[in-house]
Parts: C-alpha cells; structure tokens; sequence
C-alpha cells in the first residue's frame, strides 16, 4: 500500500469508527435503495393500473414437460458431481 492509499484508508476509517454508535440500517431492516421512489405527482393508481394492463396482454407462458424434465436432470448432475 503506497502512501496515498493508506491517507484514504485513514480518512475512510476517521469518518466511520467501528467503535462507533451503532444505529439501525435502514437497508438492512428491508429499506430500499432509494427512499424517494416516485416522482412528485405521480399517480401511482394510474401506475398500477398500466402495469396490470401490460402483464394481461402478455401472452401465457408455453413450456414443454421435457424442457422441465431436462432442467430437473441437469440440477441432478450439478448436485451430484458437486463436492460438499
């Protein structure tokens, strides 16, 4: 470690001491990245509504029984050939 480096290690660990108070983290209670999600007059109702409307025009979903079948079959090779 060069000396620059170690000046922003020091002034990293001067900013937050780990015997420091301990509060809460808002992201480790299950807080989001970002506390201001939505724009100011954003109608969220009309958001919803939009985004309901686009997952009923989706088309359902088409999936083979033995797409699933081999999917299950190759989980059952990675397991077994792992070494736990």
């Amino acid at each position: 470690m060069n000396r620059n480096a170690a000046r922003h290690f020091m002034a990293f660990n001067n900013a937050f001491p780990a015997a420091g108070s301990s509060a809460p983290n808002y992201f480790a209670g299950g807080g989001i990245v970002s506390r201001e999600i939505t724009q100011p007059g954003m109608n969220l109702d009309e958001l919803a509504f939009r985004i309901a409307e686009a997952n009923r025009s989706m088309p359902a979903p088409v999936v083979a029984v033995q797409d699933i079948v081999d999917a299950g079959r190759k989980v059952a090779v990675v397991r077994d050939s792992a070494q736990f």
